[in-house]
């Protein structure tokens, strides 16, 4: 099944961009992925979450374009969370161990709570000095 890519919002600033079918090379769909994601960014430049229960396959270049949002939303002053990433995605997490560093939560609606908490340390900063 070819990659589909829909977006919905919830107000007030949080849009949620779905996932559904092939999330790989052969799917030829990273340029427009991030094409998108530029646009989105451009547009609203605050939460977004990607939600990937419809996602059937991931290859290495889906997880790419993936862990590329992250810095490109940050960069632009948003902030990027994914939703229900299971079976061959959620093995292609474990297996490349991202699911130790990218968080995966389980709903839409709790990666819209995550938004309200305090950001927790970025594990890449250096260390405050004595």
């Amino acid at each position: 099944m070819a990659l589909r890519v829909q977006t919905r919002s919830i107000e007030p600033d949080i849009v949620v961009v779905e996932f559904a079918g092939r999330l790989t090379l052969a799917s030829e769909e990273s340029d427009r992925i991030e094409s998108q994601l530029n646009k989105l960014l451009r547009e609203h430049p605050g939460k977004l979450i990607f939600d990937l229960s419809g996602v059937e396959r991931i290859d290495s270049t889906g997880l790419g374009i993936l862990v590329y949002c992250f810095p490109v939303a940050r960069r632009a002053g948003g902030r990027l969370r994914l939703v229900d990433a299971r079976g061959a995605v959620q093995k292609e997490f474990a297996a490349t161990r991202l699911d130790r560093i990218i968080r995966v939560y389980p709903t839409v609606e709790a990666a819209c709570q995550a938004f309200t908490k305090p950001a927790a340390p970025d594990p890449g900063a250096a260390a405050p000095q004595k």
